[in-house]
């Protein structure tokens, strides 16, 4: 049985759905989200989304965790060099009549 509130979600969900294909140029009528027409719909697809979510991250946790480990040095690297060149940078800067 639709509410008064599943009315007012569909009203201003049709509207969002029509303001993004006015602002980006493509409907989203063919995606999932345009099944949705109360507020329980919405709240079954987050959980469902979520749940996907969840699922893809702890199946590849291993997986990023090796990426991370292998990329801290280089971000270490980088952050050193990083570090030099504002070092360089700041001393031209401040000693530019001596260098000339």
């Amino acid at each position: 049985m639709e509410t008064s509130l599943d009315t007012q979600f569909a009203s201003i969900w049709r509207g969002a759905l029509d303001l993004y294909a006015e602002t980006n140029g493509r409907r989203l009528d063919a995606v999932d989200v345009a099944k949705l027409h109360t507020v329980q719909d919405l709240k079954t697809e987050i959980d469902t989304r979520h749940k996907q979510f969840s699922e893809f991250t702890s199946s590849r946790r291993m997986l990023f965790d090796t990426l991370s480990m292998a990329l801290k040095p280089i971000e270490f690297i980088s952050n050193m060099a990083a570090g030099a060149v504002s070092l360089v940078k700041n001393f031209e800067r401040n000693h530019h009549e001596f260098l000339c």
